[in-house]
């Protein structure tokens, strides 16, 4: 673990800002993670209130809160098809569901429930990242890490929204932490409790089981086979019980269904011929030859596997397509200026593009180093980077999973730029 200190100073030249910060930075990580915690909470439950906490489902969120109501009311997890009929599901993974129905259960049966419990889970990002970043910077830089976290305007707009980002960006971050501790320390039990943790992340987002594969390798690689076994039984332990059901309902151990749909959305001649949705996604019910193909299909896992079907046939006709859109995906993905303007696009490139720029500036100074806590962000950046160009990169909401994982590295380099320039103006001063 390598920890960088701030730069000394002087009695009579510390401000009230540095005063504060000595203070803060004297308290323990207890008292430091519960202080984040509860700002993280009120200032989501502040913009909560602020944008309606009783507003109106939109977007993807009656995809999670439907089956919630649904799961409290005993009619297990299951989807309402255009005929009319229940029918159980497996479209996405259980694990959003199963914690907006722990809200409901709760709080009551209604949509500010799943709101309360969605700010409440997503303030646990901020201490989580405080301790993640406590692994490779010093206690003031992973302080800013934690803040940052916090106060960070795309995340603090969707940790109230009904969705599974709420859910799975503390979950990615408890799985970095126990998984680069399981590394470092010699107790075989951590290995499994950090299985157990990307295990339950799997369950809200498929994107943890992939990331999971890699860090069974990882393990393999610098710790030897007992830990990777380990890893992988507290991984499985967790999602067995899922994969089984859907064998057992389905003919088909998978995680979830909704990958035929976006590989089919993303990969088709239409957002190929039409440069308004390059590096987007159409859905396939929107388009009339494919919905002629798949209407009358009510089996998940046959649904998927036709939209596949369809998707992979347009690639091998048109092997030309491939490369541009892989391009189209990743540039959509990546960029910091929103088609969204005004507002939502200066608070994106305050957040997203000063990230950016403070990375790259640490780069190139090379004041990064080599550690397992590294190692695995650039393994989750490069896994999330290959599912765009094979599937979708969801624009912010995609990119929000990288950009969290790089804040105690920005900090770092927004700290060390700090120093150089105070150093310098010193230089200035006494010559």
């Amino acid at each position: 673990m390598t920890v960088r200190s701030g730069p000394g100073e002087s009695g009579n030249s510390k401000s009230i800002l540095s005063l504060i910060a000595d203070w803060i930075i004297r308290r323990s990580n207890l008292q430091i993670t519960l202080a984040l915690f509860i700002c993280a909470l009120i200032v989501r439950l502040f913009v909560a209130f602020l944008l309606g906490i009783k507003a109106p489902l939109s977007s993807d969120e009656p995809e999670f809160y439907e089956p919630a109501m649904r799961m409290i009311q005993g009619q297990g997890y299951s989807q309402l098809w255009p005929d009319g009929i229940l029918r159980l599901s497996a479209y996405r993974v259980p694990g959003t569901a199963l914690f907006i129905a722990l809200g409901l259960r709760f709080f009551g049966k209604h949509i500010e429930s799943a709101r309360i419990m969605a700010v409440i889970f997503g303030s646990f990002a901020a201490p989580l990242m405080y301790l993640f970043a406590r692994r490779v910077a010093s206690c003031r830089e992973s302080l800013a890490a934690g803040v940052a976290c916090m106060l960070y305007p795309t995340w603090i707009y969707l940790s109230e929204a009904v969705l599974s980002e709420p859910y799975f960006i503390p979950l990615l971050l408890l799985s970095f932490l126990l998984t680069a501790r399981a590394d470092y320390l010699h107790a075989l039990w951590n290995s499994l409790a950090a299985g157990l943790a990307w295990g339950v992340a799997a369950l809200v987002r498929p994107h943890g089981a992939a990331m999971a594969l890699l860090v069974t390798m990882y393990m393999f690689w610098r710790s030897g086979w007992q830990r990777a076994i380990l890893f992988m039984f507290g991984f499985t332990l967790l999602i067995a019980p899922w994969i089984i059901r859907n064998q057992g309902i389905f003919g088909f151990p998978f995680l979830a269904t909704e990958g035929g749909e976006t590989f089919l959305g993303s990969n088709n001649p239409y957002v190929v011929r039409d440069p308004a949705l390059h590096g987007m996604w159409l859905a396939p019910s929107k388009i009339p030859e494919y919905w002629s193909i798949i209407e009358f299909h009510y089996n998940d896992a046959e649904r998927c596997q036709i939209q596949n079907h369809i998707a992979w046939t347009f690639l091998k006709n048109n092997p030309r397509v491939i490369l541009p859109l892989a391009f189209y995906k990743v540039r959509r993905w990546l960029t910091p200026i929103s088609v969204t303007g005004g507002a939502v696009r200066l608070m994106i490139l305050a957040s997203y593009g000063m990230l950016l720029i403070l990375l790259m500036v640490g780069s190139l100074q090379r004041i990064y180093y080599r550690s397992v806590e590294l190692d695995l962000v650039l393994m989750w950046s490069l896994l999330m980077t290959a599912l765009t160009i094979i599937y979708w990169g969801n624009l912010t909401r995609g990119r929000l999973l990288v950009e969290m994982v790089w804040l105690p590295w920005g900090s770092i380099a927004a700290f060390h730029a700090f120093r150089r320039l105070y150093a310098g103006l010193n230089s200035t001063r006494n010559g």
